[in-house]
């Protein structure tokens, strides 16, 4: 008898349309929509490879500054890495 193998990506099998659902449920704030389809701070500080009070004050600004963990963030919840950028950065990549 053939084991399953186990899939790689920390158990979370998340979809596009799960992030664009939560993030209707959050407003303006990306990071926090991001961080709750990934299945909370705690799940996404280490998906992220960053402490879980890092994690909650990325949140409370609403922006990841960071290119790596943002990156990592993006690909697990299956949102834009450009969602994260905040102040004038993201307000110019739009134009």
């Amino acid at each position: 008898m053939q084991r399953k193998k186990k899939k790689v990506g920390y158990g979370l099998n998340r979809t596009p349309r799960l992030a664009r659902r939560v993030a209707k449920a959050h407003g303006d704030n990306a990071v926090r929509a991001a961080v709750d389809s990934v299945g909370g701070p705690l799940r996404a500080a280490v998906v992220m490879g960053v402490s879980l009070r890092t994690t909650y004050e990325w949140i409370r600004k609403g922006e990841i500054r960071l290119l790596k963990p943002a990156l990592r963030l993006a690909r697990m919840s299956g949102a834009k890495v450009e969602q994260f950028a905040g102040g004038d950065d993201a307000a110019g990549a739009d134009q």
